[in-house]
């Protein structure tokens, strides 16, 4: 075996000897791009197996200079380049023709230079050199605004990531070369990053830009119209407590970092709202309500967008701003018109009294803004004759009443609120039997009389239809707590349904609390109760502490949950509701307003379904609220929570109505 070693070993010295070997390669350049693999060729002619031969691939430009080594029939890449791991290999196969080409996989801007192929046998050596030159291809070139100053407007052109260097030219509309500063370049792995700027005085010309790399030439072109401010024609409309931007921006973009902005009311004596100056803002001599509650967009600025941000708008924000932006050779402005919207209490029927002309009703509202405008219709929609409004400004807007007095029974008569695009309406039917009693005594306390068949205890409640004031003696009081007691034992476990929560309505993981989102709109906005009742009694409790405004109870399983609707009975509907904390209503026929000396924080609401009671009752101070009697539900009732909409007051944060479990002790 050893001696046909030997035999083959001499066989092909003789041949090499015989044959003049060579290695050949490319004579030109070799272009790549940066990331895209590349193939460096080296060969031997005549074609002559280099499986035996050791093959080296090196730099010539550096001093670490290996990038391929082939020997013994195998790699040896322990000395090679660290940038070069994992990215070279060899063609097996093809060595057994005499290829000794190099696969240089994603190729980098650092792999440009000069490479040497160098094949050795034992009786044999040769070698050719290799240029390889990479091409980054960068981003386009960019305009950009800088700065306006005596000179003119300063426009800067910028590229990244190029390689090699490419120049970049400034032209005007007819091609010829601007007179411009010298590039700025910037030197990376990645290649070149080039800016160059150029200053022009003539408006309403188109410039170009030009970037020209070896075969390469991309271009870009500006028109550069006069500096001016612009913003909304339109006055901006926005609700009481949400935030709004004021849109104030320089075209075309050129950036105001270094500009003067300002923004002032014109309809005020001390009327700064904002100062930016000298790249920070000024605001000592801001006006006092507005502490705090203004902002610019610092990265905004660069493009030239002096937009400003007024947080929690007031009622007192309403009117005329200015926004001022000067540099030191040109300044311009605009002015916004805000107009500011306080949507305040849904309007509010309430039987005052009764005299010779007939029955008072007063429709009222609290906290819009601006004023709005109160009707009194009847069930035709024709006005109904009416006093003037009573009106009371307030820094959160305005309150108004308006009377009619009403002679006919049994009509239909609605008090319409209409306020801009805003338009709420509250309908009571007044029936003979409250007219007639009211004819027969003003004062009269009439006494309602609720059975609890299963407790057999007799409540009297002695309730005003004029006031909604209750009025208990101490032995009253202490039936109703007992009475109270005796509901909590058919507490049940109330959980939220996703599935009829409004869209904007965010409900608690565990479905047990319900608040609004950041959008809403005049309407009832409602969440029911996963479980719905046929039949017996129920009872739960729920905390209200933390919302001013909420409506809370039961509803036929039938409920519109998609148009607008009036909650009572006649609708299928049983509740009661807040306004703005201090206002509780009944949403009877008619609606009662009640005056209860304590804020609620917790109310209890029970039902029983056979004798077609609903009662609401104050958990903290064990006292009754309301009692809807005599009803007739007709089909399954579920219980009803709507946080009515978004609250901006200061009174809570978070989950507004919270379903909680039954406290005896209370």
């Amino acid at each position: 075996m050893k001696v046909v070693s030997v035999i083959l070993l001499i066989l092909r010295s003789i041949t090499e000897s015989k044959l003049e070997l060579k290695v050949f390669g490319p004579v030109a350049p070799l272009f790549v791009a940066a990331g895209e693999d590349l193939i460096l060729p080296c060969y031997i002619k005549p074609n002559i197996s280099a499986v035996d031969m050791r093959v080296e691939w090196f730099r010539l430009d550096l001093d670490n200079s290996l990038v391929h080594l082939y020997k013994d029939r195998e790699d040896r890449n322990t000395k090679q380049i660290q940038s070069y791991r994992g990215r070279t290999a060899l063609f097996e196969q093809e060595l057994e023709k005499g290829n000794a080409s190099l696969k240089l996989s994603k190729v980098r801007v650092s792999d440009e230079g000069f490479y040497k192929c160098f094949i050795e046998s034992k009786s044999w050596y040769d070698d050719i050199t290799v240029h390889v030159k990479v091409e980054a291809l960068g981003t386009p070139p960019v305009i950009v605004m800088e700065d306006y100053n005596a000179a003119g407007l300063n426009l800067v052109c910028e590229c990244k990531g190029w390689y090699p260097e490419p120049e970049v030219l400034w032209l005007d509309s007819d091609g010829v070369s601007l007179s411009s500063d010298d590039p700025e370049t910037q030197r990376s792995a990645e290649g070149f990053d080039v800016k160059r700027r150029a200053t022009i005085k003539n408006s309403d010309i188109k410039y170009h830009c030009r970037l020209i790399q070896r075969h390469h030439v991309l271009e870009t072109e500006i028109i550069v119209s006069k500096l001016k401010v612009f913003g909304p024609v339109a006055p901006l409309f926005v609700a009481a407590g949400e935030d709004l931007i004021l849109p104030c921006y320089i075209k075309p973009n050129i950036s105001a970092v270094d500009m003067r902005v300002e923004w002032f009311r014109l309809d005020l004596d001390n009327s700064l709202v904002h100062l930016y100056k000298d790249r920070e803002d000024r605001n000592t001599k801001q006006i006092q309500s507005y502490r705090g509650r203004t902002a610019l967009f610092e990265q905004e600025l660069e493009k030239g967008n002096a937009s400003l941000k007024l947080s929690k708008v007031r009622v007192s924000d309403e009117g005329f701003y200015k926004c001022f932006i000067e540099s030191k050779s040109w300044y311009d402005d605009i002015t916004v018109h805000v107009k500011v919207e306080a949507l305040g209490t849904p309007p509010v029927i309430v039987m005052e009294d009764y005299n010779a002309a007939g029955l008072n009703l007063v429709c009222e509202c609290k906290g819009w803004y601006p004023e709005p405008e109160v009707l009194w219709l009847d069930s035709d929609g024709v006005s109904l004759s009416s006093d003037d409004p009573e009106t009371q400004r307030s820094a959160e807007g305005f309150d108004v009443k308006r009377r009619a007095t009403i002679k006919n029974s049994d009509i239909k008569y609605h008090c319409r609120l209409i306020q801009r695009h805003h338009v709420l309406e509250t309908e009571i039917i007044v029936s003979s039997n409250v007219l007639n009693s009211q004819k027969t005594a003003v004062l009269r306390i009439s006494v309602l009389i609720v059975l609890s068949c299963t407790s057999g205890v007799v409540i009297i409640i002695l309730l005003s239809r004029i006031t909604g004031q209750y009025l208990f003696s101490k032995d009253h009081r202490k039936q109703i707590q007992e009475v109270i007691k005796e509901n909590k034992k058919h507490a049940v476990d109330v959980t939220l349904d996703p599935s009829t929560a409004y869209p904007y309505l965010i409900l608690s993981d565990n479905c047990k609390k319900v608040r609004v989102g950041n959008k809403w709109q005049m309407n009832h906005y409602f969440v029911l109760g996963e479980e719905g009742f046929f039949s017996g009694k129920f009872y739960y409790e729920v905390q209200v502490t933390a919302k001013s405004c909420w409506y809370l109870g039961v509803v036929r399983e039938s409920i519109s949950r998609r148009d607008s609707f009036i909650l009572s009975p006649e609708n299928g509907s049983w509740t009661l509701c807040c306004w703005w904390g201090t206002k509780y209503v009944s949403l009877d026929i008619p609606r009662v307003s009640l005056s209860l000396t304590d804020r609620l924080q917790k109310v209890g609401v029970f039902v029983n379904y056979e004798e077609g009671l609903v009662s609401f009752n104050n958990v903290i101070t064990k006292t009754h609220i309301y009692s809807f009697t005599g009803q007739s539900f007709e089909s399954k009732i579920f219980p009803f929570f709507s946080p009515f909409y978004k609250d901006n007051s200061k009174r809570g944060s978070g989950f507004t109505l919270i379903i909680t479990p039954i406290d005896n002790s209370l």
